[in-house]
């Protein structure tokens, strides 16, 4: 019979050593937890903060656009602080101290040019080591509504209009009528402008220019290629004064007690006349601009002048002496010179090309002009008119593109930005800019301007 057999075995308990050697281990992995967990906790914490700041920078940066959007001219180099208490964005002081001081952002604005600037939006925040950081968000502003907004908002219900000239809360257009060459109308409200009188000049009127209380119109009349206009009271002008200047008035600037007129001669393209007495008006000097002149611009002791030759579309004449003008030389445009405007040291001719309607031509030396740039305007350029803030408005004989807009903040380098149907389609003749319009003078049978918003 078999037999059980038992064995004793002695069971041992972990030594002193084995015990702390795993309190240790323990201990260590509960500071290791606990480490992270606070760290997590504190980079969290650093997470949020920044977050926060990346968001007040964001705001910055959209508050300077909204004001960008206001107008352009309200985004000023420097730095600044933006405020919505008057219920729109504004900048307001050098920075914003946000969240009890916690936060500072600051808004830095850099102009790069008249139509751009970039815009940096920093925000500082305190970080888990007590130092303050900083988080910046940057971008470019361009002036796009300016240049990229223009709209039609009135047509005049008139004949063919040559030229248009703004002057205080009135437009003066020259129309092509000959029993009422100059339209007077009340634009204290350009997107409603009211006929308030019409003046028969003694022909069809080609240009007019307004100085004090009078208009000096060109007139399409070969024994009387000035008129004189009282306008006093805008709407009850009359007549007061003409004068034969030899030939067909065409264009006509003032300049002081002269009144210059580009006439359709060959042989004495530019006239000067004595103001002095607006009801007496007399002729100083005829100057030979080796062309028939189009529209001419006073600038310092310069006339410039537009001309119709396919080879000398710019001439230069020298009226330091009113009364003894000098020639000085032409310049090639590419083809005939319609309209011009002379600004910061260079004159902006439009061209009656279909390539290339506008020119632009460097005349920092009036004895040394210099082609500089030539624009596709989409059609035949007529006339042009600066606004002050790197943009050239061109008529332009098109049916469907009658106002051309180019950007010439850098004039060595201009773009072209947009066309504009003056609705109804028509060709548009010459340019003016007052305030946040530009006033075009238009072709059309019924229509002989167009009023459109620049929307700032």
């Amino acid at each position: 019979m078999d037999g059980l057999i038992f064995k004793n075995r002695r069971v041992q308990g972990f030594s002193l050593i084995e015990v702390i050697l795993g309190l240790a281990v323990l201990a260590l992995m509960m500071t290791t937890i606990i480490t992270l967990v606070v760290w997590n906790t504190l980079t969290n914490s650093e997470a949020s903060r920044k977050s926060v700041a990346v968001s007040y920078a964001l705001e910055g940066l959209e508050a300077a656009r909204q004001i960008r959007d206001q107008s352009f001219a309200y985004i000023t180099p420097g730095n600044h602080g933006v405020t919505t208490s008057t219920g729109q964005w504004a900048f307001s002081g050098a920075s914003n101290s946000l969240d009890g001081g916690n936060y500072v952002r600051t808004v830095r604005v850099n102009l790069v040019d008249a139509d751009r600037a970039y815009v940096t939006s920093s925000s500082t925040y305190p970080s888990i080591t007590g130092i303050s950081r900083e988080v910046a968000l940057a971008s470019y502003l361009n002036n796009w509504p300016r240049a990229q907004n223009v709209q039609v908002v009135f047509v005049g219900d008139c004949a063919v209009g040559n030229d248009v000239y703004v002057s205080g809360n009135y437009l003066y257009v020259a129309i092509n009528t000959a029993g009422g060459g100059l339209l007077i109308f009340d634009v204290t409200d350009p997107q409603l402008p009211s006929s308030i009188a019409t003046v028969n000049v003694g022909g069809k009127a080609k240009g007019v220019h307004v100085s004090g209380n009078y208009a000096y119109v060109a007139v399409d009349n070969a024994s009387a290629g000035l008129a004189v206009v009282d306008v006093t009271n805008p709407a009850t002008p009359s007549l007061v004064a003409t004068l034969n200047i030899g030939n067909i008035g065409n264009g006509i600037f003032v300049s002081g007690n002269y009144a210059y007129i580009a006439q359709n001669s060959v042989s004495g393209g530019l006239v000067v006349i004595n103001i002095t007495n607006p009801l007496a008006p007399s002729l100083a000097a005829t100057v030979d601009v080796q062309a028939r002149g189009n529209r001419v611009f006073i600038d310092g002791n310069y006339a410039y002048v537009s001309v119709a030759s396919a080879i000398k579309g710019l001439a230069i004449v020298n009226v330091t002496a009113p009364t003894a003008p000098v020639y000085l030389n032409s310049t090639n445009v590419g083809a005939f010179g319609t309209g011009i405007y002379v600004a910061g040291g260079y004159a902006y001719v439009s061209a009656a090309s279909n390539s290339n309607g506008l020119a632009i031509v460097n005349v920092s030396n009036p004895l040394a002009p210099s082609l500089t740039a030539q624009v596709d305007v989409q059609g035949s350029g007529q006339g042009v008119y600066l606004d002050g803030t790197g943009h050239a408005y061109v008529g332009v004989a098109s049916q469907t593109k009658g106002l051309g807009t180019v950007t010439v903040t850098d004039p060595t380098n201009p773009s072209f930005l947009l066309s504009n149907d003056l609705d109804p389609a028509t060709d548009g003749t010459d340019t003016f800019v007052s305030g946040n319009y530009v006033y075009i003078s238009s072709s059309n049978n019924n229509h002989c301007f167009a009023v459109n918003n620049i929307i700032l």
